[in-house]
């Protein structure tokens, strides 16, 4: 409980927020109502975190680019632990993992990645972020069952698409392919 606490007032301290306030009130002195009064803008804690989210990603991005992977992995927990956790971003901290050759971890969250939805198993054969750890068993076990899983995927899709293609077919229509623009 006190990790939990400690990180969550970290965050919101980066997102520049202070403990005991939720809202903050700024006024527009060119903007009136009718009634002469100014207008009120009020930011909500929530519009905070989500502007602290936007930052911890963009920190940790940044980081990747610069290839400081190990401060990288920080910023990726971070979003994690904020309840961000889209296959993009997965997948980026699957890449800094590589980068610095844990292999164990490099597979939990490339694993985690497909699993939210990462396709592009091309690209993840040839991604040179993983050349360190491309060898090691435990990764090639997780790229083995990713590769049969999108092997199951495109049979899946296959056989629907042969199974509508047949049901048109015996109806006697004529499924055509238009090029036109």
């Amino acid at each position: 409980m006190k990790k939990t606490s400690l990180l969550i007032a970290s965050l919101l301290i980066f997102a520049g927020i202070s403990l005991g306030t939720t809202r903050e009130i700024i006024t527009d002195k060119q903007d009136k109502t009718p009634d002469g009064s100014k207008t009120i803008q009020v930011v909500t804690l929530c519009q905070r975190l989500a502007c602290m989210v936007d930052k911890l990603e963009m920190s940790a991005k940044v980081s990747y680019w610069k290839k400081e992977y190990r401060q990288a992995i920080d910023f990726y927990h971070l979003l994690l632990k904020a309840g961000k956790s889209e296959f993009d971003d997965l997948y980026n901290l699957a890449c800094c993992y590589g980068q610095m050759g844990d292999d164990k971890q490099a597979a939990r969250y490339l694993k985690l990645a497909v699993d939210k939805g990462f396709t592009h198993i091309e690209h993840i054969k040839l991604d040179p972020d993983f050349e360190k750890v491309r060898n090691s068993p435990k990764f090639q076990k997780i790229m083995a069952e990713i590769i049969g899983k999108a092997e199951k995927i495109n049979n899946s899709q296959t056989a629907q698409a042969e199974g509508i293609i047949q049901a048109v077919s015996s109806r006697g229509l004529v499924i055509s392919r238009s090029d036109k623009n």
